[in-house]
């Protein structure tokens, strides 16, 4: 055999190879990759065998629901047709629709041919598909189904009515609300804006592009903004836990300077009312209600930087939050972080003192900042967060049911009862009490984040939680550029404990 045709031999015998193991890697290894992949067409014509599974709210309110072009017609009151009609006869072409328009947009999330899914429809895809545990749509290509197959239910514990208050509240605005209920860590409501109606992904997708990246990500998540005043939560902890004289009082003169190992920092108190002049004699729970930061700063100097970054760890900072059925690649749950590092070992004097009052670059989502105000509800104990309140297979039998679960205990009970105070007080005589709720004590704080540069308007911040003593809902509220947190976040989160309130009388 000449040595031009055994060169072309090898080279036909290694292209085989290369070939076959590219069979075998796609085929195989990675086929559910492949498979995942929003243009896929073969996973989209596996997954019309299955009749996907409906979500609800917790009242049973429909958030999503798979029908046909009549079903879809009556539910939203206009023709529908399907992007992709399946290939094989037998098979009727299912709509994915939304009733409730752009309300559940980042939590719920989509279910485009087009563009894939997203949130829960991304991220509890196998239990919508009713696919057991060793089993994939990739299975499903050697199955012979004559009828399409019914995928499982998935109530959730949101509820219609709070989030509908904290949609409509952050409307025209960038932010995000959550809500939870202490006592359990179900959570009530998870707003995230600007936010657009799944409905029209397909149709409109440019247009809602234009709007910017920002409108596809849950920011209730996937998003750290600076904290501010709220912040001064998790410093209180670290007070109370190093044994500060919480009657002492502090003559807050509007600034203050403190010196210690051979460092120097002044903090400048800036109050909501914007005067230049201080709040005056204040202990521990007058200063939280006034959200003075010359105290927070002082103090949090005096402890030192241990028993802050102790506080922050009790907290759940440098920490994943325990949310695992909302994470997905396109919308990560972000930690919340005290620097870049995540929880450093140290702090210097000026670094501690910014922290304690929510500057410098402590990092927080809106989700956290809920677990934090429903922890003190709660009398210092943080539930782990959970947002699918039971599954329900085709024979309707309960395939899954939430259980309450402590996640962190970063406070005592009486720990948690001392802060609580100082966040009744700001809504009596505080930062709060321009927002009242009628016959119904409540606790807040307020924060506003400045984020640097001349023009940057500060972000307002609102954290509260009601009834005081036997709270239902805890709530946390962010407004990008929304300057006081008492007028601009607070309103929103007043109207998400009104909508919770309402359901309880």
């Amino acid at each position: 055999m000449s040595t031009s045709i055994k060169r072309a031999v090898l080279g036909l015998t290694l292209c085989f190879c290369i070939l076959s193991f590219g069979l075998v890697y796609w085929q195989l290894i990675n086929s559910e990759e492949l498979l995942g992949k929003p243009g896929n067409l073969r996973a989209i014509y596996q997954e019309q065998k299955i009749w996907r599974g409906g979500i609800f709210d917790r009242n049973g309110e429909i958030l999503a629901k798979s029908c046909t072009d009549a079903e879809a017609e009556t539910l939203l009151k206009k023709k529908v047709k399907p992007s992709v009609k399946p290939p094989e006869d037998g098979y009727p072409p299912q709509i994915r629709v939304y009733p409730k328009g752009d309300l559940f947009t980042h939590i719920v999330g989509t279910y485009s041919f087009i563009y894939g899914k997203s949130g829960l429809e991304d991220s509890l895809n196998k239990t919508l598909l009713g696919l057991g545990p060793g089993e994939s749509i990739q299975s499903l290509t050697q199955q012979v189904l004559d009828t399409p197959r019914k995928g499982n239910d998935v109530v959730l514990t949101l509820d219609t009515k709070i989030q509908t208050a904290g949609v409509n509240g952050l409307r025209n605005k960038f932010g995000a609300a959550v809500a939870i209920e202490p006592k359990t860590g179900k959570i009530l409501a998870m707003v995230s804006a600007p936010t657009f109606n799944p409905n029209e992904l397909d149709q409109k997708y440019k247009e809602i592009e234009a709007g910017g990246n920002q409108v596809f990500y849950d920011k209730a998540i996937s998003t750290t903004y600076t904290p501010g005043s709220t912040m001064k939560l998790v410093t209180a902890g670290a007070l109370l836990r190093a044994g500060l004289d919480i009657n002492a009082v502090y003559q807050d003169s509007g600034k203050d300077r403190v010196e210690a190992k051979g460092e120097s920092r002044e903090v400048v108190d800036q109050i909501y009312n914007a005067r230049n002049e201080g709040h005056g004699p204040v202990d521990f729970t007058r200063a939280l209600a006034l959200s003075c930061n010359t105290y927070f700063a002082t103090r949090a100097a005096m402890v030192g930087d241990a028993a802050f970054l102790d506080a922050t760890r009790r907290y759940g900072f440098g920490q994943p939050l325990p949310l695992g059925e909302v994470s997905g690649d396109n919308n990560p749950i972000k930690v919340s972080k005290i620097n870049q590092n995540g929880i450093p070992s140290k702090l210097k004097l000026g670094e501690l003192m910014d922290s304690a009052y929510g500057q410098g670059q402590v990092q927080v989502t809106p989700l956290h900042m809920a677990m934090i105000t429903g922890a003190i509800a709660n009398g210092g104990k943080m539930m782990r967060p959970g947002v699918v309140e039971r599954v329900i297979n085709p024979k309707q039998e309960v395939a899954y049911q939430y259980k309450p679960q402590e996640w962190l205990t970063p406070l005592s009970p009486q720990e948690a009862a001392e802060i609580k105070t100082g966040m009744v007080g700001a809504t009596e005589y505080g930062t709060a009490s321009e927002l009242s709720i009628n016959g119904v004590a409540w606790a807040a704080k307020t924060g506003s984040a400045e984020l640097g540069g001349d023009n940057q308007v500060s972000d307002g911040w609102f954290v509260a939680f009601a009834p005081a003593e036997d709270p239902i809902i805890a709530v946390a509220v962010i407004v990008e550029h929304g300057k006081y947190g008492a007028t601009s976040a607070g309103p929103i989160a007043r109207d998400m404990i009104l909508a919770a309130l309402s359901e309880r009388r």
